[in-house]
């Protein structure tokens, strides 16, 4: 018994690919919505300095002392504004909601 079919890959590309600045920047935006919570809070100066680069491939925090303090989890963070404030905050976000953005991209893409 044999079995033929037939995809239109084309569309289906066109469809993937028409998407992907669309849910590329809704992705960046839920980074940045669920990283904010454990971003150290003291003025909000580096919780405010937070952008995208125009391709949406890096998230920057613009703050001069923003490498520090995501490199040094051992500090004691204020938790007044933010109770989870922490160093590397994306990992810590990323523990906890990668499985959610993954399944938010892949339903942007094919939709």
């Amino acid at each position: 018994m044999s079995f033929e079919t037939q995809l239109n890959t084309g569309q289906l590309l066109g469809r993937i690919y028409g998407n992907q600045h669309k849910v590329q920047f809704m992705l960046v935006n839920q980074i940045i919505s669920d990283t904010r919570p454990f971003v150290p809070f003291l003025s909000g100066n580096l919780a405010n300095t937070v952008t995208a680069n125009i391709n949406g491939s890096s998230i920057i925090y613009n703050a001069p002392y923003a490498r520090k303090l995501y490199y040094h989890p051992e500090f004691k963070f204020s938790k007044q504004h933010h109770p989870l404030a922490t160093g590397v905050f994306f990992e810590v976000a990323k523990g906890i909601h990668l499985s959610q953005w993954l399944s938010q991209t892949q339903k942007g893409l094919i939709n």
